[in-house]
């Protein structure tokens, strides 16, 4: 065939001489009797009338006739144009026929029309010669367009089957007859004349119409319709008649309406709810593409191939999502139907803000890792995407995943590989069925990735697909590495959520200081339980082995977890193996408190009571604040905060553990009420001895807000649970003389027969120095620690954060730990040396927890920081490693505090050094009872030390009352309150020198002063001294002491003042010391000295004697003063002060300022 084909191509586009002798044209014998007088015909135009040539083997045109088109898309023609042909001298062995035939040249030689017009007509059946003469045959689709020719012409002829011709009626005949020598020479022409004669047969007729060989197998039309074939020329007698055949002959009607496969097929590329055709639609013809930009119409034989290729680009953001109800795949490629069909390409929008993550921790902005993502539309110019010859193809429902970088975008635009999925279609698929085709995600089971946070390297398990916002998206299985989804709503992000070790994105979950999370259990696993994401987690760390999620990285229970507090058992049983906890949770929107017992060893949960109470109104749950602790007997207590519209303050439930169940000591499930407390009773903490005990002791601490909330202090309870199920309590207030109005966060642990409390003292205040000039707000913070039966203070650091303390085996030893400076540094103390402060290396975050151990080499600090996310957990090694040296300058200092109601009055003196060595505060003994001011006093001085001549004294001091507006309301008119710092005959005790006094009245309530000294003692003989804090007070308070330790100094100065002490040391007469240095630029200092108190002023005048400032000014006490003179805002010159005192006395000295 294809050897007709080319040797078809090479004779249709050229232009053939006809020779007579070369070529039989149907109908050719007859001469000038074919032509009744005068030639009629006529040049025509038919776009449903082909001409027929037969070639034979050698290419030589050896047949030509007529054929038309009729409606069913079968072509019509003469027997005679066939059979000739084919008995031909030299036979036609190949046939076409041609449509839109070219008028032929001048000379008659025959012109062909382009290809596209040219059809290979099949003599194999379903071509079919009738008895009579008329053939009924088909061709093959055009080799250029693909097409039939009753599509690409666009018409057909009607036929009338029944084959009725009236006698003397007019008909016309449209034929390619010769016409030599001539541009009409078998081209299309027409004639029109009488039927004359109808035959016996029916089937034969006669008309005197104009026609010449080649013209066989034309339509004869009467009023538009076929009803005859043209098949003959006769002249008998002078009588001109042509024959034809009616198309009621034998058998036609039957061969006609036989079914040969032919249907019509439609194509069509629209968008989503438009009949608007778009883009470019092709179809594989002959090896190429045909393209189409309107509705096609083809004819098709049934199960004939098509194979068709939708548009691929971006059509006003709508893409190819199917060819409708046939495939997804772009490349369709498939057999014809038996039945009329429509193959439409289905164009549907998309959207361009769907991304694809990794999200670690719920953190957003925080990516790694790879992405898969299968798109059963995405195509890539590659394997497996090619589909030869056809090219590149979706590949629909057997769509592959591809590893994408976190985020991925599949979008339309861009030059990354997120822009070749040309964005995704919404609402995809989805529930309840979620039938194919659907896109599908999937996520790695672990992964490590280094976190910029916490910049370490982090393992990674996958916990849950999770969509942001949670409408954006729907998921098959979100709990499975592999789900399909369904795209809602664009702006919509997917996630793949990672659960971390050692990461969290709660950042509240250690803030509680007073719930225990972090525990070390006998056998040395470290466990550290905390909420992320909503759920609760629990890491495991084996003896020098790495941290672990328990339950294969998931949350330990499916609840929604808002805070928690764990505890472990160790009774030297098989219940050591055990851990308990205590929770809160919401049951259809109101809190719970639950209860969590499990395996440590095994991970398995042995019980989960979700809702041992539930609260009566809606709040957040995190108000609750449960804590738990587990004594030696397998005895326990969980503390809760209860703020029910009836009932407000701190509840327990006390129980026992019983194997893998529990009990609780009230079996009607109610909580015991923790006497004194109420709604303003918050951040509650516990501790219980480890040891056995059927009656265990619980020590209860919590934060107590005034009503007011300007406020608050720390109260403890100890509470026994007897074995007959009642239970005493009693404690009282920790925080009284604290110095601080703000006392909260504490923490416990229980020591023998009594409990050690630390927690954060915190005072918001102006700062208004010794000069009363400037006021600039300040807050300071330092970690109070106290023992339940010790009257002493301790006060550590300073910028403070929440402490947590906990205890080791050893000879009932503690430590006690925090952060300071925003959590820059983390830092303890320990019972051994309350004194010393050491500093945890490697350790930064707000939130600390020491965890418990059987020595201090066991335990360990866990930090939580939480500035950026995802926030992080450092733990450090055993905190004994640390106690060594460290280099540290530890200051300390003495604070002698008076309490009237809410208002506290303090004065504190540290940093003491003579000549650069410390100086240490008198020891106090543990049992010794600070309960009078007297005794208070005689231990707010100094170990005796020695000065002389060369002896320069260091000290730092800083007063404060912490509220002067409620301050004045406290006090009455002529109460007082007056610190004196001295210093005194190491053996006498007789005052060697007044370094400072501050008296604080109603009406004289100066704030605060942070003031660094620098004492010279030029002509002191050598003599042993104390420097000695004395307190006072005129009326009813409350009076204590605290002992001040932090890393440097324990004072934050404000300024530095020298003043020297003279000898003798006591003053005797008014002074007015030269300014040192002299001359100066800008600053100098000026002293002066007063034997008693005296009302002065000193004042600085120019040479005219103008006044330009007041140094000083008010009621002095007794001492020596200095005071700076700044000259930055005046000229160059000769000064003069002046001390005024007494009745009209004064002192004048000059001094030079020179710039």
């Amino acid at each position: 065939m294809r050897q007709y084909i080319v040797s078809l191509i090479f004779v249709l586009f050229g232009t053939l001489e006809l020779f007579s002798q070369q070529i039989t044209t149907a109908g050719g014998g007859m001469t000038p009797g074919v032509v009744c007088g005068e030639d009629s015909r006529v040049s025509a135009t038919h776009n449903a009338v082909g001409r027929i040539l037969g070639y034979a083997a050698n290419g030589e045109i050896v047949q030509i006739g007529t054929g038309f088109i009729a409606p069913n898309g079968k072509l019509i023609s003469a027997r005679h144009v066939y059979s000739d042909g084919a008995n031909h001298s030299n036979p036609a062995v190949h046939w076409v026929i041609e449509f839109n035939v070219p008028a032929s040249s001048s000379s008659g030689q025959i012109n062909h029309p382009a290809a596209e017009h040219i059809y290979t007509i099949i003599t194999d059946p379903p071509s079919k010669l009738g008895t009579l003469d008329y053939w009924i045959f088909d061709v093959e689709l055009n080799s250029v367009t693909g097409e039939h020719p009753l599509r690409k012409q666009g018409t057909s002829l009607t036929l009338d089957l029944n084959g009725q011709m009236a006698l003397n009626s007019n008909a016309t005949i449209y034929g390619y007859g010769a016409k030599l020598s001539s541009s009409l020479n078998f081209a299309l022409q027409s004639s029109s004349g009488q039927v004359t004669w109808i035959g016996s047969s029916e089937s034969d007729v006669k008309y005197e119409i104009d026609t010449k060989g080649g013209s066989s197998g034309g339509p004869v039309i009467q009023n538009g319709v076929v009803r005859a074939i043209h098949r003959e020329g006769y002249y008998s007698g002078g009588q001109c008649q042509n024959f034809g055949t009616l198309l009621n002959a034998e058998g036609f009607s039957l061969i006609y309406n036989s079914d040969w496969g032919y249907k019509t097929v439609y194509l069509e590329q629209t968008k989503y709810n438009s009949s608007i055709f778009s883009g470019v639609l092709k179809r594989w013809w002959n090896n190429g593409y045909l393209s189409y930009t309107t509705r096609k119409t083809l004819s098709l034989k049934e199960n004939s191939n098509i194979i068709l290729a939708a548009d691929t680009n971006l059509i006003e953001n709508f893409k190819f999502k199917e060819f409708e109800n046939t495939t997804i795949q772009r490349v369709l490629n498939e057999n014809t139907p038996p039945q009329n069909t429509e193959y439409k390409s289905l164009l549907v929008d998309v959207k361009n803000s769907i991304v694809i993550n990794n999200q670690f921790e719920s953190t957003a902005g925080y990516n790694a890792g790879q992405i898969e993502f299968k798109d059963p539309w995405f195509a890539a110019n590659s394997s497996p995407y090619l589909t030869p010859p056809y090219g590149y193809s979706n590949l629909g429902l057997n769509a592959v995943f591809h590893s994408r970088p976190s985020p991925f975008n599949p979008k339309s635009s861009g030059s990354d590989i997120g822009s070749y999925y040309k964005g995704v279609f919404l609402n995809q698929s989805g529930s309840p069925d979620w039938l194919p085709p659907n896109y599908s995600i999937r996520a790695s089971a672990s992964g490590s990735f280094t976190v910029p946070s916490s910049g370490r390297t982090h393992y990674f398990h996958f916990l849950n697909w999770i969509s942001n916002p949670s409408v954006g998206a729907e998921f098959q299985y979100p709990e499975n590495l592999e789900t399909a989804v369904s795209f809602k709503q664009d702006n919509t992000t997917v996630s793949a959520l990672y659960k971390g070790i050692q990461l969290s994105n709660n950042p509240e979950t250690y803030t509680n200081n007073g719930q225990q999370h972090f525990v070390r259990v006998k056998n040395s696993y470290l466990y550290s339980a905390y909420e992320s994401m909503g759920k609760l987690f629990i890491e495991e760390k084996m003896p020098n082995g790495a941290w672990t999620l328990m339950n294969n990285g998931k949350p330990i229970i499916q609840e929604q977890v808002f805070s928690s507090s764990l505890d472990f058992v160790n009774n030297g049983t098989n219940e050591d193996d055990k851990l308990l906890l205590a929770y809160t949770s919401q049951n259809s929107g109101y809190p719970v408190i639950g209860t969590l017992l499990l395996n440590g060893y095994t991970d398995a949960v042995l019980l989960n009571d979700f809702a041992i109470w539930q609260s009566d109104n809606m709040h957040t749950p995190s108000e609750l604040q449960p804590i738990v602790a587990v004594n030696g007997s397998i005895k326990f207590m969980i503390v809760f905060r209860r703020v029910d519209s009836d009932k407000k303050g701190l509840f327990f439930f006390p129980g026992t553990i019983n194997g893998s169940t529990v009990s609780y000591a009230d079996s009607s499930g109610y909580p015991w009420y923790i006497h004194g407390t109420n709604q303003y009773s918050v951040n509650p903490t516990i501790s219980v001895s480890k040891t056995a005990a059927n009656e265990p002791v619980y020590w209860i601490a919590w934060q107590q807000n005034s009503p007011s909330g300007s406020s608050s202090d720390i109260y403890y309870k100890q509470v026994t649970v007897h074995s007959n199920g009642s239970f005493t309590q009693y404690g009282g207030m920790m925080s009284g003389g604290s110095g601080y109005p703000w006392n909260r966060y504490p923490t416990i642990t229980s020591i023998g027969n009594s409990a050690r409390v630390a927690w954060q003292g915190y005072v918001g205040f102006i700062e208004d120095g010794m000069n009363k000039t400037g006021a600039d707000e300040m807050e300071e913070s330092r970690i109070i620690f106290k023992s339940t039966d010790w009257w002493q203070y301790w006060q550590f650091g300073y910028n403070v954060h929440k402490p947590n303390i906990n205890r080791h085996d050893a000879e009932n030893g503690y430590i006690f730990g925090w952060s300071q400076n925003g959590g820059q540094g983390i830092y303890f103390a320990n019972n051994t040396t309350l004194s010393t402060i050491s500093t945890v290396t490697g350790l930064q975050g707000f939130d600390v927890q020491i965890s418990n151990g059987t020595d201090k080499s066991t335990m360990v600090a866990n930090s939580y920081k939480t500035t950026q996310q995802p926030y992080f957990f450092t733990s450090s090694n055993g905190l004994s490693t640390f106690m060594k040296e460290q280099n540290l300058r530890i200051g300390s200092g003495r604070e002698g505090i008076i309490r009237k109601g809410d208002v506290i009055f303090k004065y504190l003196v540290g940093d003491i050094s003579r000549n650069g060595q410390e100086i240490t505060f008198k020891a106090i003994p543990d049992t010794i009872n600070l309960n009078s001011l007297g005794i208070i006093n005689s231990y707010l001085e100094t170990e005796p030390f020695t000065v002389n001549s060369n002896t320069e004294l260091l000290y730092s001091v800083g007063f404060m009352v912490s509220d002067s507006v409620l301050g004045a309301e406290e006090l009455n008119e002529g109460d007082e309150i007056k610190f004196t710092l001295t210093i005194n005959d190491a053996e006498s005790g007789q005052q060697v020198a007044l370094l400072d006094e501050v008296t604080y009245t109603k009406n004289a309530l100066g704030n605060y002063g942070n003031i660094a000294f620098r004492a010279t003692m030029e002509g002191m003989p050598e003599t042993p001294v104390k420097l000695k804090l004395t307190v006072q007070s005129n009326f009813e308070h409350i009076s204590s002491l605290a002992r001040r330790v932090n890393v440097g100094d324990v004072v934050e100065k404000s300024s530095t003042k020298t003043i020297a002490v003279a000898s003798p040391l006591i003053v005797t007469e008014y002074l007015l010391s030269q300014n040192y240095p002299n001359p100066f630029n800008p600053i100098t200092e000026i002293e002066f000295a007063l034997p008693e108190q005296s009302d002065i002023t000193l004042k600085v005048y120019d040479i005219l004697g103008k006044e330009i400032a007041t140094l000083a000014s008010g009621s002095y006490s007794a001492g020596r003063y200095t005071v700076p003179f700044d000259g930055t805002s005046h000229a160059s010159g000769v000064y003069i002060y002046k001390l005024s005192y007494g009745k009209g006395q004064s002192i004048t000295r000059k001094m030079t300022l020179l710039k």
